[in-house]
């Protein structure tokens, strides 16, 4: 699997989601995992985010859970 970039060229888009999504100050695609910074001050305490993932070679998926650490 591939973390798909919905900002360069003409690869998949987020979409209907787009409107759910939190506002997020910094998005970084990688290869292998999306990463984020979040600002959890104030009366901030749900965060909406997503992924888009695309399968690069022939197989069975499993995706791992989504982690989260505080910095």
């Amino acid at each position: 699997m591939e973390i798909e970039n919905p900002s360069v060229g003409n690869g998949a888009k987020v979409g209907d989601i787009a409107d759910t999504l939190s506002d997020m100050p910094h998005v970084e695609m990688r290869g292998d995992r999306c990463v984020a910074a979040i600002d959890l001050t104030g009366n901030t305490r749900i965060v909406t985010v997503a992924d888009l993932a695309r399968a690069v070679n022939a197989g069975r998926f499993a995706l791992p859970c989504a982690g989260v650490e505080d910095m």
